[in-house]
């Protein structure tokens, strides 16, 4: 990592469950370390509402009800809002990375840069079985795994993602090798 400082001040990155945002953020800022400038990250999924209340309820087949954590209303945007003017203080560069970032209405105007990182569907499907397998979600039931998606991150990624992918002023592919990526996102918004 060849770079001099940030050449803005919060970078936002959105895309789709499992596009590889998470990936791609947490090696650019193990990168970034190593250089001399400060550089924070915020995950959105940190500041996901808890309580099911209608409005962000899932009905399950097997008669369970789920949060709903693909609509920007399951999260905490003042919470979130707090964090990001916090970090702010103390840091260079903040990235901020969740795939509803784009959609908060609270939450973009801050963003200096907006990156988003695309993938096919078929693939963020694959990605997020194996990983919620792997994490025992949903009793590691691949037919549970499956249901939610089809019923919570599809539509949400319809509704709330794909349309806000004009936002970005670059598309990153997301099914590119990470240190691709990173040295793409690098390149975008260092000097």
């Amino acid at each position: 990592m060849n770079c001099k400082g940030p050449k803005y001040r919060v970078v936002g990155v959105a895309g789709g469950t499992c596009s590889g945002k998470s990936t791609l953020c947490k090696a650019f800022v193990e990168q970034i370390h190593q250089t001399d400038f400060t550089c924070g990250l915020i995950n959105l999924d940190q500041f996901f509402k808890t309580e099911v209340t209608p409005d962000l309820a899932v009905t399950m087949s097997d008669g369970s009800t789920l949060l709903d954590f693909n609509q920007p209303n399951s999260i905490d945007q003042s919470g979130c809002l707090a964090a990001i003017l916090t970090m702010m203080e103390s840091r260079e560069l903040v990235v901020i990375e969740g795939h509803l970032l784009f959609a908060c209405p609270n939450l973009w105007p801050l963003l200096d840069y907006c990156v988003f990182v695309d993938a096919p569907p078929d693939i963020r499907f694959i990605r997020r079985l194996e990983r919620d397998l792997a994490r025992g979600k949903f009793g590691s039931s691949p037919h549970l795994i499956a249901e939610y998606y089809l019923k919570s991150a599809r539509p949400g990624h319809e509704m709330y993602i794909e349309p806000t992918k004009f936002m970005a002023d670059v598309i990153l592919d997301g099914c590119d090798t990470v240190p691709n990526l990173v040295s793409r996102f690098e390149a975008e918004i260092t000097f």
